[in-house]
């Protein structure tokens, strides 16, 4: 029996072929988002892209792409600025900072050696997003003081706001 809040998002390669990755909505449940809850969805495909998913009508929306190699991990925060920000690792050894609204990379930091398989936001309400945590197949923790870029995204945010 499935729940009238449960999507089904289509990501087999035969969906993804067309090149913008069809999403296929199981039924329309009438899903109804609270203020404040997330309006995307970030997939990993096992592609060097990460797709954004609209959670109300799982349509695709858009792509994050910048990444050389295939993403293996994902993690958001949504820091007291109130702008929510994606984290990527990948196999490039990479790791990237994303304004899920627009796909853009807002800063990519390289320090790995090999596939970076996991990311971490800090999720404390004093200092929720301001550390983001990696790991890596090199057998490497790092930690990523993230405060200039969550500043300068907060500005771009504010300056869209009173531009639109």
């Amino acid at each position: 029996h499935r729940s009238d809040h449960q999507r089904t998002l289509d990501l087999s390669s035969s969906a993804a072929a067309g090149g913008d990755a069809a999403a296929a909505a199981a039924s329309n449940s009438g899903l109804v988002l609270q203020p404040g809850e997330p309006s995307r969805l970030a997939v990993a495909t096992n592609s060097h892209d990460i797709r954004l998913f609209d959670v109300v009508d799982a349509s695709c929306v858009g792509s994050c792409v910048g990444h050389r190699d295939i993403v293996l991990c994902l993690d958001t925060v949504r820091p007291q600025q109130g702008v929510e920000l994606l984290a990527s690792g990948s196999k490039d050894c990479e790791v990237r900072i994303w304004d899920p609204a627009t796909g853009s990379c807002l800063a990519a930091a390289a320090g790995h050696v090999a596939a970076v398989t996991a990311v971490a936001w800090s999720k404390s309400k004093a200092k929720g997003g301001k550390y983001l945590a990696s790991g890596g197949a090199d057998k490497l923790l790092k930690l990523w003081d993230t405060s200039k870029v969550l500043a300068a995204a907060a500005v771009a945010a504010s300056e869209g706001e009173e531009g639109g």
